[in-house]
């Protein structure tokens, strides 16, 4: 085994995200010989309901290359003192990173998110152990976005400033688009000395992939329609579908508010008998788009979604499906070829969404089309990619750490490695 990881996420172990991204990329990332302590942020769990978890666990790695080689850390929060807010679930988890430090060698943390991040910065360096920020975004401004904090007030301002450090204190950063860590620069986040990669939200192409036979004829949007993301948008399309090309199915995947989708449908003019509108556990979704169609994904555009990658894009083209999606979010201007498995939406318009409908459609019905998407996906969303990426990274840091730098020096150190020839 290389070395040990410590693994900071702020969700559960039973939710999609650390179930299709977090572990998927330990998996990978064991079998290449690191070892993993996992972190996850549980509230309010028995003692039954962890173990049986910590149990599933183990089952799903026995027949791996990755057997014995994560261990689960859950950070127990009671309801009644999670009520209290966040910064009670920060002091938790503090103060169970910092145990798991003093009991066990750690090489290095790797915490994801910002709230994650928060609790490495403050509990690596007295430790003596460099830290990963995998910033996931810009949690800060998204959070403004989605009208959950008030831009310029005083909580937004401290907020800011507590991101500006962990820029600067982290040893390495990951972001998920190269326009995230241009617009990182530009507002002077990002130091010079600092390495950076960038890995967009993977996906396992040998897990998503086209089912054998003909794809569905189908217009799909999967995830929320709410906050954040241009529901109106989806729903004006899926009536559009109906009208232009009544033998296409129109199915939204979601657990967003039932209330939010009915208005979305009245106002439409979606006929509610011809759209399928359910929910799918993470683990049901490769064999929902591995009967293809056109997928979509229509996000709010605002300036923090330039540090975006839409996880279900990858997932789409894996299983050969043309995307609808619009510009200004991460790099999926320079990522997804338009007219070869993308169709790019930026006029809203009537007639601007009926010519997208009308191009998703010969897009999907080209012979060419299912295997272009596969290509992509393999290309530039593969989880093996994604695996590789942070194994270099991971050895770049601890091979750093080893070599006897310490604080800037370090830094300078590392960065200059990456640009020797």
């Amino acid at each position: 085994m290389k070395s040990q990881v410590l693994y900071l996420s702020w969700n559960s172990i039973e939710s999609p995200l650390v179930q299709s991204q977090v572990l998927a990329y330990l998996r990978g990332l064991a079998a290449k010989g690191w070892g993993f302590r996992l972190v996850t942020l549980e509230t309010g769990r028995s003692q039954g309901w962890l173990a049986a978890r910590a149990q599933e666990l183990v089952q799903s790695l026995e027949s791996t290359p990755a057997a014995g080689k994560i261990q689960w850390h859950p950070v127990v929060v009671p309801a009644q003192l999670a009520r209290l807010g966040t910064v009670t679930r920060l002091w938790a988890m503090r103060r169970h990173v910092r145990a798991i430090l003093q009991r066990h060698p750690l090489a290095l943390v790797h915490a994801r998110s910002y709230l994650p991040g928060w609790v490495a910065a403050k509990v690596c360096s007295p430790a003596g152990v460099p830290w990963l920020f995998d910033t996931r975004g810009f949690w800060v401004d998204e959070k403004v976005d989605k009208g959950g904090l008030k831009a310029g007030g005083p909580v937004y301002s401290i907020l800011k400033r507590m991101e500006r450090k962990l820029y600067r204190q982290a040893d390495a950063v990951v972001m998920l688009a190269e326009a995230g860590v241009q617009a990182a620069k530009k507002h002077t986040l990002l130091p010079e000395y600092t390495p950076v990669r960038v890995i967009p939200t993977c996906v396992d192409i040998n897990r998503f992939r086209p089912a054998p036979g003909d794809p569905k004829k189908r217009l799909l949007c999967v995830g929320s329609v709410g906050p954040g993301y241009l529901g109106k948008e989806v729903f004006r399309l899926f009536a559009l579908m109906q009208r232009l090309f009544p033998e296409y199915d129109c199915e939204l995947c979601t657990r967003s508010d039932r209330r939010l989708i009915e208005r979305l449908q009245r106002e439409s003019g979606v006929d509610v008998r011809r759209l399928r509108v359910f929910s799918r556990p993470h683990a049901g979704m490769s064999e929902l788009l591995s009967a293809g169609g056109i997928g979509v994904s229509l996000i709010e555009p605002h300036a923090s979604k330039q540090a975006s990658c839409p996880t279900k894009v990858g997932e789409y083209l894996a299983c050969g499906m043309p995307v609808i999606y619009n510009p200004g979010i991460g790099d999926m201007d320079t990522v997804l070829d338009a007219g070869q498995v993308a169709v790019r939406c930026s006029d809203f318009s009537q007639a601007g969404l009926e010519n997208t409908v009308r191009q998703a459609v010969a897009l999907f019905e080209s012979p060419h089309t299912q295997r272009q998407c596969r290509q992509l996906a393999q290309d530039y969303f593969s989880l093996d990619r994604g695996v590789d990426s942070y194994d270099g990274l991971y050895r770049l840091l601890t091979e750093t750490q080893s070599s006897g730098f310490s604080g800037k020096a370090r830094f300078v150190s590392a960065d200059f490695r990456e640009r020797l020839p």
